[in-house]
């Protein structure tokens, strides 16, 4: 996760004292210490863009480049928000981009990697395994000739494998410094014999809880009955790492969708985490960064973090049978096109789990709509959002590799075929298309589901706001009913000395009170009343305007009517017969006769229907 900024000196003292090759820079907080003058032959990498101090401080440390950010994760605990510090640890202002695999630089970026070989051509195939003491050497050695291509597919972030492959393929020291920094965007350059594609892998993983969690969200039964949702644990002293696995493999660790896209808010990403609209299901989306190298020789570099073995089983399965196109073609592009297709059908199995669960969420919002669900939704499109901005940029890196097909740049008069070495073949070209099809499926089906989300949301707040208004509505009338009752009852409940109305019974009280209940209701509601009125008018005038139009489509619409004067025979009537003709050629019916009768009758009096057929028009 490095994509740090270095200082070189070339040049260093004999009878100087060897100083450490990487020193770490921060922030001085006001302790007066001393700040040491920079060595020369010392590479230097800025923490959080404050002073320097010396390598034998106390708080002073190598600096590691490819897990400071995990590791300064785990470190942080529970701060409070105020002593955050916002600097970026990997970068540097000011410094020279780039890393050089030459450079001799101290890091921490180690991670044992697993390291496959392929060579094969038309005839042939052989797959080495390697490990990262064992590649020099393997690199070292010459490639035989019949094999077309070579492919070899890190799985593993290592500094000492990253070093070897660059000085095998003189690898530009900006690509250096994008593999090292697993946030770097997707995208592809191009160099004047290599180029580079980044693209970042999602799938779909099982969370591996241990035990004792899984105890205490049962214990916790307030969360579900009160619909609290999960929250940080206060015991917890350091941020825990999510553990999952893919069926048939092993648990590892992961990153999810909000720790890749993170920010510094920590308390944030927890709280996302455990209450992701997937983890309710145990599931969660595993995001890393995967390097590709096409170098203009056919031999294709590929990084992953962790993920290989993804990808590779179904494409080894592909180039071990020589029947396949992907080992026919004996291309570069074509491997290249294979590895991105699967991480594209990677994206699936995600887009169907979240399918599934926006499903739920609809089903669960028409059937008792409740603004608990909002929360969910807000979760749901937040991730979706994220899913877009991780699948949108893969359609930018296919249309940048079709742009560079190999034969449009055939002929030498052209300027840029000094840069036009390394390209895609034109079948590649054509694969390529079908991989761009599924990736505007996936962003298609993305951006519904977030419509959806966004009008379920809406469909909440309209609904309980227009129960709101029902409920004000019925309260309303009831008030306005009971108003004159109760200007009545106080003015019937007063000491009068001589009242003759409530002497014998109650009969006055209801004599005035009906008629003022009736005239108040009217008059305050006669807004109401008469859109009612209006209601129903408009309603019978559009019943009357559907008849007419129907009485007249009746009218209009074509009758066949059958006028049912002859009985038209047609065939012999006898052995040997022949039917007559008209003087246009036509034949004439052998018999005429008046019938009474409109229907069609086949066979009809006795007569041999083989022979004759007799139709009543």
């Amino acid at each position: 996760m490095m994509a740090g900024r270095y200082h070189h000196h070339h040049k260093r003292s004999v009878d100087e004292e060897p100083a450490s090759p990487v020193s770490r820079v921060s922030t001085a907080e006001g302790d007066g210490r001393r700040h040491r003058i920079p060595v020369p032959g010392e590479v230097r990498i800025s923490i959080d863009g404050g002073p320097p101090r010396a390598p034998g401080d106390s708080d002073s440390d190598t600096v590691s480049t490819g897990s400071t950010r995990r590791k300064a994760f785990k470190r942080r605990g529970k701060r409070m928000t105020a002593s955050r510090s916002y600097h970026n640890p990997t970068k540097v202002i000011g410094a020279e981009p780039g890393i050089s695999t030459s450079q001799e630089i101290d890091v921490e970026l180690y991670t044992r990697c697993e390291i496959t070989v392929v060579d094969y051509g038309m005839e042939d195939m052989i797959t080495t395994e390697l490990v990262n003491e064992t590649l020099p050497e393997f690199l070292a050695r010459p490639r035989q000739k019949w094999a077309t291509v070579r492919w070899i597919n890190v799985n593993g972030l290592s500094w000492d494998v990253i070093k070897s492959l660059g000085q095998y393929k003189a690898l530009h020291r900006l690509a250096i410094e994008d593999i090292m920094n697993t946030h770097s965007r997707s995208k592809t350059d191009w160099y004047s014999d290599h180029a580079l594609i980044i693209l970042t892998v999602q799938k779909l993983v099982h969370l591996d809880i241990p035990e004792a969690d899984s105890k205490n969200k049962k214990k916790r039964w307030f969360h579900k009955t009160l619909n609290v949702p999960e929250d940080v644990d206060s015991e917890d002293e350091t941020i825990p790492d999510v553990r999952g696995y893919v069926e048939g493999q092993d648990v590892k660790t992961i990153q999810t969708f909000q720790r890749y896209h993170g920010g510094p808010n920590y308390e944030r990403i927890l709280f996302m985490e455990r209450n992701s609209s997937l983890a309710q299901k145990g599931l969660a989306v595993a995001v890393e960064q995967c390097s590709i190298f096409l170098c203009d020789d056919n031999t294709i570099i590929s990084f992953f973090e962790n993920s290989a073995d993804d990808i590779e089983p179904p494409i080894m399965a592909r180039l071990r049978s020589t029947n396949t196109l992907l080992r026919s073609s004996c291309d570069g592009s074509m491997v290249v096109q294979a590895i991105i297709d699967a991480i594209v059908d990677l994206c699936f199995p995600v887009i169907h789990a979240y399918q599934d669960t926006i499903g739920e969420l609809e089903l669960s919002v028409l059937t008792d709509t409740s603004l608990r669900d909002t929360q969910r939704l807000y979760i749901l499109a937040s991730e979706l959002a994220l899913l877009k901005t991780t699948i949108q940029p893969l359609t930018g890196i296919i249309n940048a590799l079709r742009d560079h097909k190999r034969d449009m740049y055939k002929r030498k008069d052209n300027p840029v075929n000094a840069l036009a070495s390394v390209g895609v073949s034109p079948i590649a070209f054509t694969y390529l298309g079908d991989v761009q099809d599924h990736t505007m499926v996936l962003l298609e089906t993305v951006e519904t589901m977030k419509r959806s989300a966004d009008n379920l949301t809406d469909y909440i707040f309209n609904t309980v706001g227009n129960l709101q208004n029902e409920n004000m509505q019925q309260l309303t009338v009831v008030t306005i009913f009971f108003l004159p009752l109760t200007f009545l009852t106080g003015y019937f409940g007063m000491n009068f000395d001589d009242f003759s109305g409530v002497r014998r019974s109650d009969a006055f009280f209801w004599v005035l009170a009906v008629p003022i209940a009736v005239s108040t209701m009217i008059l305050l509601m006669n807004g109401p009343l008469l859109r009612q009125i209006a209601k129903l008018f408009r309603r019978r005038q559009i019943r009357k305007v559907r008849a007419i139009r129907e009485k007249q489509e009746q009218k209009n619409r074509p009758i066949l009517k059958l006028n049912a004067a002859r009985r038209l025979t047609f065939g012999l009537k006898e052995a040997g017969s022949r039917p007559a003709k008209h003087a246009n050629g036509d034949l004439a019916p052998l018999e005429e006769q008046p019938s009474a009768s409109g229907s069609g009758e086949y066979g009809a009096r006795g007569d041999d229907v083989s022979d004759r057929i007799t139709i009543d028009p």
